[in-house]
């Protein structure tokens, strides 16, 4: 119930689009219509599934390589011992559905959000597009920055593999449409090649903070360590021009 209290519409039926069949990799608190099916019953039974495995474990370990391995041997008591022992590869999703999609909401939000979908091995490009949209002084600061949104933002959502830029605009109704309608322009423009370098080096900065601001919360270098992140270097500003100029394209954007 409390789930359902916080789902945000506009962006279940963003997932619903950009990742077809398994909207939970975007946004992983489930849908609306999911969190209505819920049932003490189907909670138990996927809380049993989990039990039989395959599990994938991560673990800090703050002293030594014992304190890792007792922590696995704790994991280990609680997995029932059927199956395999390791956790298979992922299944490809479905690609995205480009088109607009009006959601109804029933609580006033104005929102939308504006989504490209990212090719796999460009995501350190997209990672850098969305560092430069984003943030104080960012490119969408400079589109919408006027008074016609109330906020906006950018960042990457999706699993490694199925990732897409994502931007969201929060702006009043009769001003929503001409908001949105900046942001594909101001796609467009990048497309067509006005990603500076001065833009890629704000986003490299911005990234690198931001990367050292997460990996001091343990939590997160366990997330990091889940995952499998790797270290990837900035990519050239050829390389975010190209990615960009594949996937900026109007006519693939998930509105």
């Amino acid at each position: 119930a409390r789930l359902l209290d916080a789902a945000r519409p506009g962006l279940a039926g963003l997932a619903e689009a950009i990742a077809p069949g398994r909207p939970a990799s975007v946004l992983p608190t489930g849908t609306p219509p999911s969190l209505l099916r819920l049932s003490d019953a189907a909670i138990v039974a996927r809380a049993d599934a989990l039990r039989r495995g395959p599990i994938r474990v991560a673990i800090l370990a703050g002293d030594d390589a014992a304190q890792a391995d007792a922590a696995v041997a704790a994991v280990d008591r609680w997995a029932l011992r059927e199956g395999a022992r390791s956790c298979p590869a992922a299944a490809e999703g479905a690609p995205a559905k480009p088109g607009t999609y009006a959601v109804v909401t029933d609580d006033g939000t104005s929102e939308a959000y504006v989504a490209a979908n990212v090719a796999q091995g460009d995501e350190p490009a997209a990672t850098a597009l969305a560092d430069a949209l984003d943030g104080s002084g960012g490119l969408l600061e400079r589109a919408l920055g006027d008074g016609l949104a109330r906020a906006y933002g950018a960042r990457v959502l999706g699993p490694r593999g199925a990732r897409a830029l994502v931007v969201h605009v929060d702006a009043p109704e009769g001003a929503l449409d001409a908001a949105v309608a900046q942001v594909r322009a101001l796609f467009d423009r990048i497309r067509q090649g006005a990603f500076a370098a001065a833009d890629l080096a704000r986003a490299t900065k911005r990234a690198e903070s931001a990367r050292e601001a997460r990996m001091r919360d343990p939590r997160a270098r366990l997330v990091a360590l889940f995952r499998g992140d790797p270290a990837e270097a900035a990519p050239t500003l050829e390389r975010v021009r190209s990615a960009a100029a594949a996937m900026l394209r109007d006519d693939a954007l998930v509105i």
